[in-house]
């Protein structure tokens, strides 16, 4: 699936620990588990995001811009 227009990735924390990982999706700072524009966060990468919505997953990578 693509990734959705409505959900964008411009920030990575990424650790080790899996509780300790935080993204910034759509301007806000984000753990797994937490849902962004009707998405789940599956999980935090170094370089992406994996996220779930209506049965079906996909990565949004780290955007480049600033």
């Amino acid at each position: 699936m693509a990734q959705p227009a409505d959900l964008s990735v411009t920030g990575i924390a990424w650790q080790d620990e899996r509780r300790l990982r935080r993204a910034v999706v759509n301007g806000t700072l984000v753990a797994e588990g937490n849902v962004v524009a009707g998405a789940r966060i599956v999980s935090i990468g170094e370089r992406k995001v994996r996220f779930s919505k209506d049965g079906r997953t996909f990565d949004v990578p780290l955007s480049g811009g600033h």
